[in-house]
């Protein structure tokens, strides 16, 4: 009994040696990725163009399904990714003989584990998904191994076998220069279950819970229904957000932060299913039970309530906060940018720094709000005497209706000075307003 003790000891000792190896080994002092593409108004087209068509496909109920993308829009997704994605450097390239992808990402830590490069590539095949190798580190990865090991850790993260039923799905692969596309049998799970059940991404999503908590979301909601159904002339954002917080406050009193940071997260999510994008209750839970003068209410809300007396101001300023909760400041940002660059081809309205403004005070005031400390409870209490003046300052001055060769010639790209300067000024004017003095970056 005693021997076999130590041979457990031993072997678990053994197991955390050859995963500090395995670990350490995936470290870098030097980026194999040293310069990212830049996004600019056709790397943000050509990564909308993509995104619509993929959504589009997959949506369409189907045995089959075939994703594809171009060597254009390859290269926008990239630019994109770097921009939205902090700390990491993308590069991918696609030919006849393969999609090659390689990564690095900035740890922050010092010497050797400052970076963590990674790359790959996927070959083109008449059956199945492969991998040629992975890359990480000084590692070196069978494909073969890395596909099962991929498998396994969606099995795992997904549950039953659907990171494997997902890869095993994949039944041709097709690359060239200009071109790739990946052909699926969608496996059944994966289509909707039928008989008024839901899919498996909601009921996935209902058990995780990630967004949000869609039973707390709904007290909020309701409780907006209810305030629009005896206030129905309110026109100004900051009215809705009075009312939502009010009820936060209430909820939060003596609570710890984590607590408060929840309620004011359930406020925000509740506010942006009612003038966001229906699309939002995907990503939290089935939230909005409307009847029909409910529906056309909140759809006309949508259209005419304002921030400092735009539409489109309480708009940018809704999604961003929206953003922020699924994903971080600074993928928010660099969304707001996305769109406002794809505003600059022809057939857009232009970019708009003073849109910009709105995309950055709606991000850094749902981080704030969000996270559990003193913060949190401070804006909670602030927001409920807000005004619009008080949500987002003065747009005077910023420029607006910018076209593509105005932006290059006036702002060169979202790197450069130019740009960065006007950048500066806008998060000085959300400096100066109380609300946004409460909030640290």
């Amino acid at each position: 009994m005693k021997l076999a003790f130590r041979v457990l000891l031993v072997l678990l000792f053994l197991f955390f040696v050859a995963l500090t190896v395995i670990c350490l080994g995936a470290f870098s002092a030097v980026p194999s990725v040293q310069q990212a593409a830049t996004v600019d108004a056709s790397s943000a087209k050509f990564s909308k163009q993509f995104a619509k068509r993929f959504f589009e496909t997959i949506s369409i109920p189907s045995d089959s399904t075939v994703v594809s993308i171009s060597a254009q829009e390859l290269a926008g997704l990239v630019a994109v990714t770097n921009r939205t994605i902090p700390n990491l450097t993308l590069n991918a390239s696609m030919s006849a003989n393969g999609l090659s992808i390689e990564t690095t990402y900035d740890t922050g830590l010092p010497g050797f584990m400052r970076f963590i490069n990674a790359s790959g590539t996927l070959l083109p095949s008449a059956q199945q998904l492969d991998i040629e190798f992975v890359k990480l580190g000084m590692w070196h990865i069978n494909g073969s191994l890395f596909s099962q090991a991929l498998g396994w850790g969606l099995n795992l993260a997904l549950g039953q076998s659907i990171g494997s039923d997902l890869l095993a799905s994949v039944n041709k692969v097709s690359l060239s220069d200009s071109k790739g596309s990946i052909n699926v049998n969608v496996p059944e799970k994966f289509r909707s279950l039928g008989d008024g059940q839901p899919s498996r991404w909601r009921a996935l999503r209902d058990r995780l819970a990630i967004f949000g908590e869609a039973d707390l979301v709904r007290v909020y909601f309701q409780h907006l229904i209810n305030y629009t159904y005896e206030h129905r002339k309110s026109s100004e954002l900051a009215s809705y957000f009075r009312q939502v917080f009010i009820l936060a406050n209430e909820r939060s009193v003596n609570q710890p932060f984590n607590i408060v940071a929840r309620e004011n997260q359930a406020a925000l999510l509740a506010l942006s299913v009612y003038f966001g994008s229906d699309k939002f209750e995907l990503m939290i839970g089935d939230i909005a039970s409307l009847s029909k003068k409910q529906f056309y209410r909140r759809n006309r809300h949508r259209r005419e309530v304002t921030l400092q007396g735009r539409v489109d101001l309480q708009k940018h300023f809704i999604y961003s906060a929206a953003l922020q909760i699924f994903g971080s400041m600074q993928a928010s940002d660099a969304l707001g940018e996305f769109k406002e660059l794809l505003d600059v081809n022809p057939g857009g309205s232009g970019f708009s720094f003073a849109d910009l403004m709105a995309d950055r005070a709606g991000t850094r005031l749902a981080m704030s709000l969000t996270t559990p400390d003193i913060n949190a409870q401070q804006l909670q209490i602030a927001l409920i005497t807000v005004t619009d003046e008080q949500l987002l300052p003065s747009i005077a001055g910023l420029p607006e209706g910018i076209n593509e060769a105005q932006f290059k010639q006036q702002y060169q790209s979202v790197d450069a000075e130019p740009y960065l300067a006007v950048l500066n000024e806008i998060d000085t004017r959300l400096s100066k307003l109380p609300l946004y003095r409460l909030i640290k970056i």
